[in-house]
């Protein structure tokens, strides 16, 4: 009873602190805010970005060669024994000049009848190589262009590494943002509390002079810290759940049609996992810049 009776009392000057120092109080919830939301912002971009780069590998991780109309039969033939020897070649499958032309209406769907009027066929035959890696697909895509009777090689590899290029640039840039922020949290969470402890210093030292021990003491700065995290972890979390929901609406229907990529989905587990991982690491931060605080003017 007792240890519930002084952790009950801990609780309650960390909450009478956190309202004696409004201002810095508010101020250390909104910078912690905005670090979190920077963490967030970052995290879902790179959530969007791997989940692009997935997908597009996948879609990407092939290579398309077109010939001339006029490429006989025999030589069809004896190409696609070339591309079976290739190392870098997983499978390979032939797209006549008939499943071509039916591919193209599906695509055009209602309004395939602008196709009624063409004299013949005009589509080449390919053949779609599935590569083993993305790695290899330079080298597969320079043996096709070598090969007689090729008027065209389909290969976006070099889409692949610009988006690889944009997600580490994110990550980076977003890190070094992060730890920027992260380093003013503590600071004004550092601050804060230390002008608790000046105004609070006569407070202090009555305690000492009745008995009360080391945690007792510095237990309400502590909680002050949580408190600051916890808060700042909830608001960012709304925040940021609001915001990507909207963008995920907004945006993820045309990305979509245009690229048959879509977002990362805000479903229930993603909210979860937001919450639970700002308000860790807000109360992470708070804790931090608090005990630190403590730890250098608290002489107990």
């Amino acid at each position: 009873m007792k240890i519930l009776r002084q952790f009950r009392n801990i609780i309650r000057e960390g909450l009478v602190g956190m309202w004696r120092n409004l201002g810095m109080t508010t101020a250390s919830v909104i910078s912690i805010t905005f670090v979190l939301l920077m963490f967030g912002f970052v995290l879902l971009m790179v959530l969007n970005v791997e989940q692009v780069v997935f997908e597009s590998g996948a879609k990407l991780q092939k290579i398309v060669v077109f010939f001339e109309n006029t490429t006989p039969q025999d030589k069809l033939a004896e190409v696609e024994k070339k591309f079976k020897a290739m190392d870098g070649v997983d499978k390979i499958e032939f797209t006549s000049k008939e499943e071509a032309l039916n591919e193209m209406k599906a695509r055009l769907k209602g309004d395939d009848y602008i196709l009624e009027g063409l004299p013949e066929n005009p589509l080449p035959v390919s053949f779609t190589l599935h590569l083993k890696s993305l790695n290899d697909g330079e080298e597969v895509a320079r043996e096709a262009k070598a090969i007689p009777g090729v008027y065209k090689v389909q290969y976006y590899n070099e889409l692949v590494n610009n988006m690889l290029r944009v997600y580490r640039g994110v990550r980076y840039g977003g890190t070094a943002t992060i730890g920027i922020l992260l380093l003013i949290a503590i600071v004004l969470i550092h601050n804060t509390i230390r002008i608790t402890l000046q105004n609070r210093r006569r407070e202090i030292q009555i305690m000492r002079y009745v008995g009360a021990n080391n945690y007792y003491i510095r237990g309400p700065f502590l909680i002050e810290g949580l408190l600051f995290g916890l808060l700042a972890g909830v608001l960012s979390c709304g925040i940021l759940y609001l915001f990507y929901q909207y963008s995920f609406n907004r945006f993820n229907p045309q990305l979509l049609d245009i690229l048959g990529i879509g977002l990362f989905i805000p479903d229930q587990r993603l909210a979860m996992n937001l919450f639970v991982i700002l308000t860790s690491l807000g109360m992470g931060i708070g804790y931090l810049g608090s005990i630190i605080s403590v730890t250098r003017h608290l002489d107990v």
